[in-house]
This record gives structure tokens, sequence and C-alpha cells, in this order.
């Protein structure tokens, strides 16, 4: 943006010239501010989700920690059986 302007300031190029690569940059300036906020989105989206997972596999230690002998056994077994058939979570 500097280069153009000062290309236009020192009358290398017209008004008209400058005034639409100007707009040009600026749409692109716009368009690349916009995809940057969409990452952030989509990275903000990921960091939720990731907590969420982890405070699910800190609830369910903490269940199986407190949990008597019998039911930690079948916590075990759920666990066990959930993972051969493909389930995402152990219950």
């Amino acid at each position: 943006m500097n280069r153009l302007t000062d290309a236009f300031v020192d009358n290398m190029i017209e008004k008209e010239i400058y005034l639409q690569r100007k707009q040009s940059v600026l749409e692109e300036m716009k368009v690349m501010e916009e995809e940057m906020a969409d990452h952030d989105d989509q990275e903000d989206f990921i960091g939720r989700k990731v907590t969420e997972k982890l405070e699910l596999l800190k609830s369910l230690y903490l269940s199986y920690t407190m949990g008597t002998n019998d039911k930690k056994g079948r916590s075990s077994k759920n666990c066990a059986r959930t993972a051969k058939s493909g389930k995402k979570m152990c219950l």
C-alpha cells in the first residue's frame, strides 16, 4: 500500500489507477482479516472440544478412584467392552 501511495504522490500513476489499485488492496486485506478470524474461531472450537474430552476423562478417573472395588471391576469391564465395540466413551 505504501509503494502504491508513493507512486501516486510521485505522479508515476494516474489518480484513477491509484484508486482502483487501492480498492483492490483494501478488499484483499478485508478477505485476509476474515480468513484469520475464521481460523481463530476454529481454534477456539477445537480447544473447547479438547477441554470437554479432558473433563470427561477426569470425571471418569475420579469416579473410578472413588468407587468401591466391586464398582471398579464393573467399570473396567464396561470400558474394555466399550473399547472392543468401538464406542467412544467408557460407562
